[in-house]
């Protein structure tokens, strides 16, 4: 209904507009929660207005919902009761909640998380402490660092995306040129004439903090056979989803969660991402280090390019066509990077070992 859709963008802006001091729904007290985000689907490829809800949390879903359920559910409740389905007062109810989502739940083809095995509370506190031994070192010594006393003074173990393409090896160039023909990239081909449509909702809430936010909706090509390539490689990508130990995922060292899923019984393919650094730079990011595994996928759907993710001003134009805008997008740490989670894992770690020594040393 036209009323109740108006009533939700009005509430969910109020609530993305102050996210951590809105009066109805503050994420900040839900501690296991790393992002959130609502976005309402209400161009193509959807056929009609739908809501969205995705949270990057720590934890089992039945203990999360609990967690949301107590601490958020009045403030929800206005929210949910503009979806069909929704009985109210379910929101306060952690069973009623579970049961009315479960159905609408979709489980990941591909979820990439930089550091699986940190809690949001344990990143917030690697941050307190890197914080606390910058200050402490800042009274005693002065500007540790020349030029920057916010820096953290242990060296980044992190290592930088480049800006070259990758030397790959003759399987790698093998596999790639197996790929593309298989989803019909064309590689050398240009989209001739291609403009980039900015998209003024979306840059308005893009590069605010340090952090952003993306969420696609890429419509499947019809026919079997790019559904079975896309079941296929979204299947494969599952074993290369593993990050390095400074949170990279073959050489794109920002994205801190990203997930893609098949949601219509196949007919599209979602793709969210919570990454560091401007929409442009991620971009480009993927035509230089993830281009074989970006037309894997993609080139299964429709509007993908023919000369692949390196036609990049295409494969952007593509991107911004089926990006939707988040009304409300919380992150639990945004002037973090993964670069800065790295750092203070590293930092944590040194400390750790050595109040170990001194422990054994002198006790």
């Amino acid at each position: 209904m036209p009323e109740k859709l108006l009533l939700l963008r009005s509430y969910l802006k109020e609530i993305g507009n102050d996210i951590e001091h809105n009066p109805y729904v503050r994420f900040r007290e839900t501690p296991s929660t790393h992002f959130a985000r609502w976005v309402i689907f209400d161009q193509q490829p959807a056929t009609r207005p739908r809501l969205y809800f995705s949270a990057c949390y720590d934890g089992e879903f039945g203990s999360y919902i609990a967690e949301v359920s107590s601490r958020l559910g009045k403030g929800m409740e206005p929210i949910w009761c503009c979806c069909e389905g929704y009985i109210s007062g379910s929101a306060s109810n952690a069973d009623s909640f579970a049961k009315f989502l479960q159905p609408y739940s979709y489980e990941a083809d591909i979820f990439l998380v930089a550091f699986p095995d940190l809690t949001a509370r344990q990143i917030l506190t690697n941050v307190e402490a890197r914080e606390l031994v910058e200050g402490y070192l800042d009274t005693i010594q002065g500007r540790v660092i020349a030029g920057d006393a916010r820096s953290c003074p242990i060296e980044s173990t992190a290592v930088r995306p480049g800006t070259g393409k990758h030397v790959k090896s003759y399987l790698e160039r093998f596999v790639a040129k197996l790929i593309d023909r298989l989803v019909g990239v064309q590689p050398g081909a240009m989209t001739p004439n291609t403009m980039l449509s900015t998209g003024s909702k979306l840059i308005e809430i893009e590069d605010i903090v340090v952090q952003n936010q993306m969420t696609i909706v890429s419509k499947v090509k019809p026919g079997m056979w790019p559904r079975l390539l896309l079941r296929i490689f979204l299947r494969l990508g599952r074993r290369f989803d593993s990050p390095s130990s400074t949170g990279q995922f073959s050489g794109l060292s920002t994205i801190h969660f990203a997930r893609w899923v098949l949601i219509d019984n196949g007919d599209n393919l979602l793709f969210e991402s919570n990454y560091d650094g401007s929409w442009e730079s991620y971009i480009d990011d993927f035509g230089d280090h993830a281009a074989m595994g970006m037309n894997a996928v993609w080139g299964n759907c429709v509007g993908f390019p023919k000369g692949g993710c390196l036609d990049i001003e295409s494969f952007k134009q593509v991107i911004r066509a089926n990006q939707h805008p988040a009304q409300v997008f919380y992150s639990a740490y945004p002037n973090v990077t993964v670069e800065n989670i790295a750092q203070d894992l590293s930092l944590r770690n040194a400390v750790s070992a050595a109040s170990k020594f001194v422990s054994g040393s002198y006790v």
